[in-house]
């Protein structure tokens, strides 16, 4: 199970976890900072000389004039025996120092600036009274100062390294928290764009059907209507338009005969009538080309074609240069012919597919008369 990166964690309480790899001879670590969240103090410490090492809560409250006693002291490092610490367990008596008190001196005090001013956080390592790991004993004369000095940079550079590489590791991860998080927010926004032009999809949908079953209704006579479900299984469909007029063409018919002893009123079309599989309706040869929409819906597409061949050429897109890219001649009058007497199913087409030819929809004036007459009788008026 996924757990937390490492270098989210507190520094000092990584140290103290991977302490039995980085500090050898060591048998206790104590570590007292301020938590970055509330300010507040924090204690934490590990017994290395336990079979599996754990980092615990240390409790400190009583101790905390003490500390700060210590806190204040400007050397980065010093070192104490047990019994000097304000938090120790060992019973302290009062000896007279002698050439030997600097060998029982084995706890390391390590001060870390907590940027709070004028005082430290503080980690101290135990070490074993021999410190034979480091190939000393406590049978010599004395633990130089220069000895002391190398354990002491030894200890704090595996902090501040350990520090350093969570802190990386922190800045790199957070730049990809950044861009997760912004891509998240890119993914929702498209997904409401998505949502949207579906929606405006399926409401021109809607009333395209509407219209087509309107037309049935006139020439049958009588008023035929989609039910609720019918439209939402409309909505739902990803079908070709054609098939789904064969399907509204097939279920009159089917409710015709569901209604046969009604002479008039409102016949419904329900979810059940329409089978977006059902053949096509045979016409006209069975030819698909002959349905309402299709003739026209190639007509779009010849003028397309030819348009962009036109404007590859940098030429305007006019009549005259459209029929030239036709495969047979045509008389560029037949072009206005032909738009401005299918001008309403030219209009319907545009309406269910918007991405469908956009030069033609932009660029050629007959097809711009059909989708803006305010603005072609604006210029006709200022012609006079």
């Amino acid at each position: 199970m996924p757990g937390k990166f490492s270098f989210l964690a507190n520094d000092f309480a990584q140290f103290l976890k991977y302490a039995h790899l980085l500090i050898p001879g060591a048998r206790r670590i104590d570590a007292i900072f301020r938590n970055s969240e509330d300010n507040e103090f924090e204690a934490l410490t590990v017994d290395l000389l336990e079979a599996d090492p754990e980092v615990k809560e240390m409790n400190i409250s009583g101790n905390i004039n003490e500390l700060d006693r210590l806190r204040k002291v400007k050397a980065q490092s010093s070192w104490y025996s047990e019994d000097e610490l304000p938090f120790s367990q060992v019973q302290s008596s009062y000896k007279i120092p002698d050439v030997f008190s600097e060998i029982e001196k084995v706890v390391l005090a390590l001060r870390i600036p907590d940027n709070t001013g004028g005082k430290s956080d503080m980690i101290f390592v135990y070490f074993l009274s021999n410190m034979s790991t480091f190939g000393i004993s406590s049978s010599q004369a004395k633990l130089t100062p220069e000895a002391k000095n190398i354990i002491s940079r030894m200890v704090s550079n595996s902090f501040y390294a350990l520090r350093k590489i969570a802190s990386d590791d922190r800045s790199i991860w957070f730049s990809v928290v950044d861009m997760m998080r912004e891509n998240r927010q890119k993914t929702e926004t498209l997904n409401r764009k998505i949502e949207h032009l579906q929606a405006r999809y399926e409401e021109r949908l809607v009333d395209s059907c509407k219209y087509f079953l309107s037309g049935i209704s006139a020439a049958e006579g009588r008023r035929f209507v989609f039910t609720d479900d019918a439209i939402n299984l409309i909505k739902s469909s990803s079908l070709e338009y054609h098939r789904i007029e064969n399907a509204i063409q097939v279920a009159v018919q089917l409710a015709k005969n569901f209604e046969f002893d009604r002479k008039q009123g409102i016949v419904e079309i329900t979810a059940d009538f329409l089978n977006f599989n059902a053949p096509l309706s045979e016409k006209e040869g069975e030819s698909l080309a002959d349905t309402v929409l299709e003739k026209p819906f190639n007509y779009l597409n010849m003028l397309e074609e030819a348009a962009v061949k036109v404007q590859s050429a940098k030429k305007p897109v006019t009549a005259k240069n459209l029929v030239n890219e036709f495969d047979r001649p045509v008389n560029p009058s037949a072009i206005t012919w032909m738009v401005n007497n299918n001008m309403k199913v030219f209009k319907k087409l545009f309406a269910l597919y918007p991405d469908h030819w956009q030069i033609i929809r932009t660029q050629f004036r007959p097809i711009l008369r059909i989708l803006n007459p305010d603005d072609d009788k604006q210029k006709n008026i200022q012609r006079k």
